[in-house]
C-alpha cells in the first residue's frame, strides 16, 4: 500500500468509536504524532517508566520512518536533540544513535546498490542518483547538526 499517494486514504477509528478519513501523506501525519510522543516522554520525569519506555518505543518508530523516509529526518532535529543531551536517559541515547547507525547502514547499502546498477546499466540512472544525493545529504545534515551531541553522549 502507497501511504503517500495522493489518491489513497485510511479510515481511523478513533477512541470514541467516530471514524475519520485521512488522506495524502499518511507517513507524515504518523511521523507527526510519534514526535509528539517522544517530546512528551523525553521530557519526562526519571521516575515515570512508562513515560521513558514510551520516548524509547517512539524513536525506534522514528528510526524506521527516516530510514525509508529521508525528507522527514530534519523534523526529528528537536527530538534528536533532545534524546542526545547529556541528562537523559541512557536507553533514550542508546536509541537515538542506534537511529543513526541504522540510518549510515542503509545509506551504505543503497550506495552500493546503486553502483553495481548504474556499472551493470553503463549509463546513468539520474533519478536513482538524485535521490541518493538527496538521502546522503539529508544523512550528513543530520550527524553534522548533532556531532557535539553525539560525542558528548558517548562520555
Amino acid at each position: 500500500f502507497d501511504f503517500e499517494a495522493s489518491w489513497a486514504q485510511v479510515e481511523v477509528v478513533g477512541l470514541d468509536g467516530s471514524t475519520t478519513k485521512c488522506g495524502g501523506d499518511v507517513t507524515r501525519r504518523v511521523l507527526d504524532q510519534l514526535l509528539g510522543f517522544a517530546q512528551v516522554a523525553a521530557g519526562a520525569s526519571p521516575s515515570c517508566k512508562l513515560q521513558a519506555d514510551m520516548a524509547v518505543y517512539a524513536f525506534k518508530a522514528l528510526g524506521h520512518i527516516c530510514v525509508r523516509r529521508h525528507d522527514l529526518l530534519k523534523l526529528c532535529a528537536r527530538s534528536l536533540k533532545a534524546a542526545l543531551k547529556a541528562d537523559a536517559r541512557a536507553q533514550l541515547k542508546q536509541q537515538a544513535l542506534a537511529n543513526l547507525v541504522e540510518l549510515l547502514k542503509n545509506e551504505e547499502i543503497r550506495a552500493r546498490q546503486l553502483s553495481v546498477a548504474t556499472s551493470e546499466n553503463r549509463k546513468p540512472l539520474t533519478s536513482a542518483l538524485n535521490s541518493a544525493a538527496d538521502a546522503t545529504a539529508a544523512v550528513s545534515g543530520a550527524l553534522q547538526t548533532h556531532q557535539r551531541a553525539i560525542l558528548a553522549s558517548m562520555l
